[in-house]
């Protein structure tokens, strides 16, 4: 039997005829936690996802914000937007638990952003998809009398702004957050309280019923960073800007967004029969021009998930 098979194969590659392996067609299994748990929640309010170790706690997380955790760039971490969301996906909260299996070292972010897609696909049934869509875009250009960014006095790279510990990494003693100084008193200028901040990250505080951005030896990466979030959308560096700057800004809260979400009214409700007025400080829109910079509407080319289905967890 053996010497009649090799011998057609031997007849089939004579004539020409090439015989090709079947692979598996499946793809590659995705890295997941090793125990996770979630349950519903009507807590008011959220934590950051803090990694301590070989744990990820989070409580009050919307479905939203689990999916900024899982899908996003991996060169910028900025969050895709999504498309097909349930009517749900900003008001459920849930509180997760989750342990990895640090026997590999420490978990980069986009390792965690897969174990992320993992929890959400095997918890929350997600059905979802990555694709490139023409969508609205905003670019940041310099203005035509020149930008009027105060650029930093002190030009050395600042220390990166940690935000998150790393899952399994080496810090035994837990994650601890940059020095920050205490911050002030209800009421109270805030000038000093920025003017300490840590070089290199921009700030965002309430003020005087708008919003104050501040930070020092900012490179315009992280301007954009931030613009992404406030206005929702993708913002595109057309600047040419390589300085590290300091930037100081105050606008009203009038149309900016945060994780997607829609940004509040020109108008707030009444009070007492009165109307309620829009912030006195200029819209974002405006307040940027203060810098020398605008942001001019375009199309191009964005990634965003596309949920195909998705249900609410049941309790563990």
């Amino acid at each position: 039997m053996r010497h009649q098979i090799e011998r057609t194969l031997f007849i089939l590659l004579g004539i020409g005829v090439t015989v090709i392996p079947i692979y598996s067609q499946t793809k590659p299994k995705k890295p997941s936690f090793e125990v996770v748990s979630v349950k519903p929640t009507t807590v008011v309010g959220f934590n950051i996802a803090i990694p301590q170790g070989d744990r990820l706690t989070m409580s009050g997380q919307t479905l939203r914000m689990l999916m900024a955790l899982a899908y996003r760039d991996s060169a910028t971490g900025y969050e895709f937007e999504v498309f097909g969301a349930p009517d749900w996906m900003d008001s459920a909260r849930f509180d997760v638990q989750a342990k990895a299996d640090c026997s590999g070292g420490a978990i980069s972010r986009d390792q965690q952003s897969l174990m992320m897609q993992s929890l959400l696909e095997e918890r929350f049934q997600l059905k979802a998809y990555v694709e490139t869509r023409d969508m609205p875009v905003y670019n940041l250009v310099v203005g035509k009398d020149g930008h009027k960014i105060k650029v930093s006095s002190d030009q050395t790279p600042p220390a990166p702004v940690v935000a998150f510990a790393p899952l399994c990494g080496s810090n035994p003693e837990g994650f601890k957050p940059p020095s920050m100084p205490p911050l002030p008193a209800p009421g109270a200028d805030p000038s000093r309280f920025l003017s300490q901040l840590p070089r290199g990250g921009l700030y965002l505080m309430p003020q005087d019923g708008g919003v104050r951005l501040q930070g020092a030896s900012v490179p315009i990466s992280r301007l954009l960073d931030i613009l992404k979030r406030l206005t929702a959308r993708q913002v595109i560096d057309k600047t040419g800007l390589t300085d590290l700057f300091d930037i100081t800004l105050k606008f009203s809260r009038e149309g900016i967004a945060f994780l997607g979400q829609p940004g509040p009214t020109a108008a707030g409700p009444s009070v007492d029969g009165a109307l309620v007025t829009p912030d006195p400080a200029p819209t974002l829109f405006t307040a940027i021009q203060d810098l020398g910079l605008k942001l001019e509407q375009a199309r191009g080319p964005v990634q965003v998930v596309v949920i195909d289905s998705v249900r609410k967890p049941s309790e563990n």
